[in-house]
């Protein structure tokens, strides 16, 4: 996990490099009491659970900028917008972590997601102010 990649993030209209490294993983054990040996159902608690959703994207990013809570993320998005950074972010966590039932993981590329208000999402082409 030493080369997992980053995201960047746009919430609450700032940029924010994501990476979900094994500091990362600590992290967000530390909040969430989610043992190793339940990774692999992470997918399905972050569905189910918009707060282990924040504390995944606070985990992510916490290593650049700590004076993050868990709860300052949860201010900084919407309802709308859990859909939209749920791909995303599980797009990097899954990669970093591995898939899940042993199936070799494939590496997330780097991107850029926006969001705009209303959560919607947009590649940099798609968006060239950003």
């Amino acid at each position: 996990m030493s080369d997992a990649p980053h995201a960047i993030l746009t919430i609450g209209g700032k940029e924010r490099r994501f990476r979900f490294d094994m500091n990362a993983v600590a992290d967000f054990q530390g909040v969430t009491g989610i043992k190793l040996t339940e990774l692999d159902t992470l997918e399905e608690k972050v569905n189910e659970n918009v707060g282990v959703l924040t504390a995944l994207i606070w985990a992510g990013i916490f290593q650049y900028d700590d004076k993050l809570t868990v709860r300052s993320v949860g201010r900084m998005f919407t309802y709308d917008e859990v859909e939209n950074l749920n791909e995303t972010v599980w797009a990097h966590v899954a990669a970093a972590l591995g898939s899940k039932k042993g199936k070799k993981a494939t590496r997330a590329t780097p991107k850029k997601t926006t969001l705009d208000n209303r959560g919607r999402g947009s590649s940099p082409s798609k968006n060239p102010q950003t």
